[in-house]
């Protein structure tokens, strides 16, 4: 499966940690915002479940993944292949999404955006 490169550095720091860990620490470890990680952690249990793994979230206590330690340190094995893509570079995010952009890989958000709308702004006052 392939992993958002924040993605991958999530499941990192949590298969490295040996008990369970704020949110607010991860977000300081991976250098982004709570609300960031918070976002991403919305979507960690499907990636988990092909794995055989669980994320936990305990108030007062922390994050964590629980499962078969071979689970565990296939992710990580796993988790680390990839191009070595630092999302918590702002210029090397700017660089990456110029790139995709101009070799048609990506689409600008703006286009997903007004697509469903299919007549821009004048068809969104009548809707």
């Amino acid at each position: 499966m392939r992993f958002t490169p924040r993605m991958r550095q999530i499941f990192q720091v949590l298969l490295k940690e040996p008990s369970a860990i704020s949110v607010r620490q991860l977000a300081e470890q991976i250098g982004v915002s709570r609300r960031t990680v918070q976002r991403e952690l919305e979507y960690i249990s499907t990636p988990l479940n092909e794995y055989g793994l669980t994320f936990v979230s305990k108030t007062g206590v922390g994050i964590w993944i629980e499962g078969k330690e071979e689970d565990k340190q296939q992710l990580l094995a796993d988790s680390m292949e990839g191009d070595g893509y630092d999302v918590g570079n702002r210029e090397e995010r700017r660089k990456r999404l110029i790139l995709e952009i101009s070799s048609g890989s990506a689409r600008p958000r703006s286009a997903q955006i007004w697509r469903p709308w299919k007549g821009g702004l004048a068809n969104l006052g009548s809707r």
